[in-house]
């Protein structure tokens, strides 16, 4: 934080983060605040008139940066900020004090959090790498695969893991587990695939599993040339028929079943397509509506004993990065409603986690949609590892 004083500023309206990343997560604030700093001495502010300073507390000097009441990124300093206006954020005002003001190093469930210091992510990736690099070639080959997709948040434990799984896929089948959406519509901007706004089913490969595919393509290289036995299971997330999506959608179960029936198809004609040892699965429909409610209610249980445990700011926080995702779908979304999305969603992919798992031995689960969700696949069960792609789902 900036030393600079409080009365140089009649009222601070702006919060500008000049970290990674710097041009995506400037926010605007109400309440007198000061920045981050970008160096030791400098830091923002912005007056009633909505004019920039930089502030610098050695000279005790106040520059004009800029006049802005819009979006922008241009700036006559050498260093990347961007500038939103108050009336864009003013529903996340809360959150955004709570996500640059506080530092939230506690490690949530004991798993690797998503929203860990980026240098402790590099550093255990490398030293995963390395491991994996003197352990065995064939993983060295095959961890590249991963590597270039953007890996995160693997342990040296499931480091070790891989190794062994890869060392048993010499002799004996072993198993690739990938979770992906139905068939909601996306679009394509400069290359990155995201969520559309118009709420549509069709019966098609979904951006996941659009994602996923390119990846396994790349790994099905390195798979044929080592001969490797590795059975990749693609699970459709069919248990999201329920009343609130299908009205979303504008679908009926039966036709929602439908379509997820035909995006099977599609997966299933493009996985032969390229030679891949791969089954397609409804989820749900895999394991039985009975058993699948079954562990989706324990899950739950435990997920919300697990909230409880958490201090008010990182609740606050877990909201703050879910809304952002969730208001594609529900602009207006509040707090309380992101919160129990947040619960439901958080369910099923522990209740997915603690399935496979027990159903087969042998097992990485690969994530492949948000990295905030990977700590769920572990919630319930410690056997299969999980590796994260970073590159798939924006």
């Amino acid at each position: 934080m900036g030393s600079t004083n409080h009365e140089r500023v009649s009222s601070i309206k702006a919060i500008i983060y000049t970290g990674p990343k710097s041009r995506k997560v400037a926010k605007i604030l109400k309440n007198k605040y000061f920045v981050p700093t970008f160096s030791q001495h400098q830091s923002f502010g912005m007056d009633k008139n909505k004019c920039l300073y930089l502030f610098d507390s050695k000279t005790d000097k106040k520059r004009k940066v800029m006049i802005n009441q819009s979006i922008t990124n241009k700036t006559d300093y050498p260093f990347s900020v961007a500038i939103f206006r108050l009336s864009c954020l003013k529903s996340i005002v809360e959150q955004i004090k709570s996500d640059y003001f506080e530092k939230f190093e506690r490690n949530i469930f004991h798993y690797g959090f998503p929203w860990g210091e980026i240098r402790k992510k590099d550093k255990l990736r490398d030293n995963a790498i390395s491991l994996i690099n003197h352990k065995n070639r064939i993983a060295k080959d095959l961890f590249s695969v991963f590597r270039n997709s953007g890996v995160l948040e693997i342990s040296k434990e499931d480091s070790w893991a891989f190794v062994q799984w890869v060392k048993k896929s010499e002799k004996q089948e072993v198993s690739l587990f990938v979770m992906v959406c139905p068939d909601y519509s996306f679009s394509s901007d400069k290359d990155i695939l995201r969520y559309s706004l118009d709420n549509k089913l069709s019966g098609g490969i979904g951006l996941v599993a659009v994602k996923s595919l390119e990846f396994l393509s790349y790994l099905n290289e390195i798979i044929a040339k080592h001969k490797l036995k590795i059975k990749v299971i693609v699970g459709i997330a069919d248990y999201e028929d329920h009343d609130e999506n299908l009205k979303r959608l504008n679908e009926t179960k039966q036709s929602f079943k439908d379509k997820i029936k035909k995006s099977i198809r599609q997966i299933n004609l493009e996985s032969k397509r390229m030679d891949l040892n791969c089954q397609v699965v409804g989820i749900r429909e895999h394991f039985g509506e009975r058993l699948w409610s079954q562990e989706w209610e324990e899950s739950r249980k435990i997920i919300k004993e697990e909230l409880e445990k958490l201090s008010d700011n990182e609740l606050k926080k877990m909201i703050f990065d879910r809304k952002i995702l969730y208001s594609r779908w529900f602009p207006k979304i509040k707090d309380k409603e992101v919160l129990e999305r947040m619960i439901d969603h958080g369910t099923e992919y522990t209740t997915c986690g603690y399935l496979f798992s027990n159903e087969i031995d042998n097992l990485i689960i690969l994530g492949a949609n948000s990295i905030d969700m990977s700590l769920y696949y572990r919630l319930r069960q410690q056997k299969s590892p999980v590796l994260y792609i970073t590159k798939v789902h924006k």
